[in-house]
């Protein structure tokens, strides 16, 4: 059984970089777990960001980058699954082999997750959670490792059939996990995977009552990048990722009245794009062509009027940017990609703080860039990422362990 001070172990299979949402959310979460005098490991079995390593070692937590020797079930099934990712990157080369790559890469994920998930368990009253977890063969890592919980947060690939016969067989074991999605575009996408799967709808982005930027720290970040006081700071944040619509961007700032400082800031940029960015926009275009950590991105943000959000349409993973918005207090301009996610911010009732522009309109997507630069826009309110559902570190903990908890005592394992 798992109790109050039970150990977590976080598990995440591309902690290589500090993209996406795991780097985050692990440190909070470990935060959280050292208040409540719980031990942390954190596991990552294809290795670590050097940088995410000193901060979950310097927040508290254990760093494992293999399984212990003694762990032979565990590192057979290690072993095994770094045999066939190289074999999946091999056959990707292969012509007319457009899906047969992603069934080795989706078995390879579920053999590296169960070896995590037993690894965990060697843990007395262990509470396994993978952060990131691939949507295939949920029964097969919870039959070859334990009881986890494992969050979904996207699906990008389909099984074919032999894959198909195996998650058939081994769906039994699919109540020995908890699921979670956070949003219900994933869930939707999910369950035509996976028919029948029990799966929890739960933003996977955490707040800290600490996020939020104070007025001090803003006028200091103003300073430290060389921008003045009365300046207007459009900002766009993270790596420019397929799902991301900068074409959209691009002609809004053509189509500016205004003039904006535009601050580009993340990795991987386009070189090509922030040329032509730089031919029109001179020296108002700062970029920041780099991966930041938490502090670093603190101060991204703290400089930020308005920050830029847009998405192809139809895109429904969670918005770690929207999220950040909300945690630090920074106003917002997003696309209408996600009716979900739209309809989550317009039942707010539309505050000031915030602009939804047609995902294809840049005319409009300009116009909210220029009312910002003639009155620079609110931030929202500290209850605000409350409001949307964003849990803190210590709720979410208890939340996982809960669950963890209740699969155990149905399960009878351990």
């Amino acid at each position: 059984m798992t109790g109050e001070n039970a150990p977590l172990v976080l598990i995440e299979r591309d902690a290589t970089s500090m993209g996406g949402h795991w780097y985050r959310a692990a440190c909070a979460l470990t935060r959280a777990a050292g208040v409540q005098d719980r031990a942390v490991t954190v596991l990552t079995l294809d290795g670590v960001d050097a940088t995410a390593r000193d901060a979950l070692v310097q927040t508290g937590a254990t760093v494992l980058t293999a399984p212990p020797v003694r762990a032979r079930g565990a590192r057979a099934l290690w072993r095994l699954a770094r045999l066939i990712t190289p074999a999946g990157a091999a056959a990707r080369r292969l012509p007319g082999h457009r899906r047969f790559p992603h069934q080795l890469t989706l078995l390879a994920r579920a053999l590296a997750e169960a070896a995590a998930v037993r690894v965990a368990h060697r843990e007395p009253g262990a509470v396994p959670v993978v952060l990131t977890a691939s949507e295939g063969l949920p029964g097969l890592a919870a039959l070859l490792g334990g009881p986890h919980v494992r969050i979904v947060h996207d699906v990008i690939t389909t099984a074919d059939r032999p894959l198909r016969l195996l998650a058939r067989a081994t769906r039994r074991h699919a109540d020995r996990v908890v699921t979670l999605c956070p949003t219900h575009g994933i869930r939707a996408k999910l369950a035509a995977e996976h028919p029948g799967l029990p799966v929890v709808v739960r933003p996977f982005a955490l707040h800290e009552y600490r996020d939020r930027l104070t007025d001090d720290e803003r006028t200091e970040a103003r300073h430290a990048l060389g921008l003045g006081d009365q300046q207007t700071v459009v900002t766009l944040v993270g790596g420019w990722w397929p799902h991301k619509d900068l074409d959209i961007i691009e002609h809004a700032l053509r189509e500016l009245s205004s003039a904006p400082v535009v601050l580009v800031a993340g990795s991987p940029l386009e070189e090509n794009r922030l040329a032509r960015w730089k031919t029109m926009l001179g020296p108002r275009l700062h970029v920041r062509h780099q991966a930041f950590d938490e502090i670093a991105l603190r101060t991204i943000y703290a400089v930020t009027d308005l920050l830029l959000v847009a998405r192809r349409p139809g895109v429904v993973t969670e918005s770690g940017l929207v999220c950040d918005a909300l945690r630090y207090g920074v106003p917002l301009a997003v696309s209408d990609h996600d009716p979900d996610l739209t309809g989550r911010l317009t039942r707010l009732g539309i505050p000031p703080w915030l602009h939804v522009f047609p995902a294809d309109d840049p005319t409009d997507l300009a116009r909210a860039i220029t009312a910002a630069v003639t009155a620079r826009p609110p931030r929202p309110g500290p209850a605000t990422p409350a409001l949307l559902g964003l849990a803190t570190p210590d709720e979410t903990l208890d939340y996982y362990t809960i669950l963890l908890g209740s699969l155990i005592t149905q399960d009878g394992a351990r």
